[in-house]
């Protein structure tokens, strides 16, 4: 059997929001990147063009061992899998699949083909509501079928990889943004909120946007989040595969600025950069909807040495909508 080649990442879910954006900085890095997507969730459109792309399922799973053979794939990065936390309570079973039974079977086929390190995109929804500030070791007490599976293959994982592989548990808070010279950003989900409030702005369909709740213990008393911009968020993930490969020891991690920002104050902003109006409408609070939740990232700065570049608000939001009217003009969004 020849030896693997240390440079050589298998990305499932690699034409996705966050698959794309790490992808292509990979390549950037001058690594050899295979790409594995069904493109349910994703478009080759943002792909580099040295990527070598299977359009497969991680589910068919005699085409993945090929792969992992064949390609002598050294590491993964796992972010293929449905998204949406509210579609996972109608879908349980579409949901429990696409994030706990075929993870599961392909994280067998890399211990069988020897992958070393594997990287897999969790969510802090692990976490519940319980709390404001969530610690890695904080309990876990996910509220939807979505952070359900994550959270059961997370343990999976763990239990399974006795020393035979290196992971990295990586939770992500709230991905927003767009980085516009790489050509990369949200496509298909459109039910972030940052994402939402562009669309509104940009297509001109929304003439309210809806807040659920008014009364939360907050500044202004809408719900607040963490929110991660998605050049940070790329940056994390090539700083915690270097450390998997020169540490070789598993790590668990909170992805997130540590501070939020409220919904009301996000829409305000966008209002500003814009210049159009938004006219905003409260509803009751949402069953299992937080307050206010933010990242303990101490463990993220002091293990793989994170310094964010930008978490300023603005930028957040000006991205995104920059974004949104360049999907308008290129024709991927009508």
């Amino acid at each position: 059997m020849m030896s693997k080649n240390n440079n050589n990442i298998l990305v499932t879910g690699g034409a996705g929001f966050i698959g794309s954006a790490v992808t292509n900085e990979l390549v950037k890095k001058k690594y050899n990147v295979i790409v594995v997507d069904d493109l349910s969730n994703g478009k080759l459109n943002f792909l580099n063009k040295k990527i070598k792309f299977y359009k497969c399922n991680i589910s068919e799973s005699k085409k993945i061992g090929q792969i992992l053979e064949s390609e002598k794939i050294n590491v993964v990065f796992h972010f293929a899998g449905k998204i949406y936390a509210d579609e996972s309570i109608r879908k349980k079973k579409e949901y429990y699949l696409n994030n706990f039974i075929y993870p599961k079977n392909f994280f067998n086929l890399c211990l069988k083909y020897k992958v070393k390190n594997f990287i897999f995109a969790s969510t802090a929804g692990v976490y519940g509501e319980k709390k404001k500030i969530f610690r890695e070791l904080d309990k876990t007490d996910p509220i939807n079928p979505y952070s359900q599976y994550k959270l059961m293959f997370e343990n999976f994982m763990i239990k399974r990889s006795a020393r035979k592989i290196n992971y990295a548990i990586l939770r992500y808070f709230n991905v927003c943004g767009a980085n516009i010279a790489n050509k990369w950003g949200q496509v298909n989900n459109k039910r972030s909120v940052m994402r939402k409030i562009s669309i509104a702005i940009v297509k001109k369909k929304m003439k309210k946007f809806t807040i659920y709740g008014k009364d939360h213990p907050t500044e202004d008393g809408t719900p607040a989040r963490d929110f991660i911009h998605i050049n940070d968020l790329v940056d994390i993930h090539l700083k915690v595969l270097n450390y998997l490969k020169k540490n070789k020891k598993s790590i668990l991690l909170n992805c997130g600025y540590g501070k939020s920002f409220t919904i009301k104050k996000i829409i305000d902003l966008f209002k500003k950069i814009s210049k159009k109006k938004i006219d905003i409408e409260y509803s009751k609070r949402r069953k299992g909807d937080p307050s206010e939740v933010i990242a303990n990232n101490l463990k993220l700065k002091k293990i793989i040495k994170f310094k964010p570049k930008y978490d300023e608000i603005y930028f957040m939001v000006k991205s995104s909508l920059d974004w949104e009217k360049k999907l308008i003009k290129k024709g991927y969004e009508k």
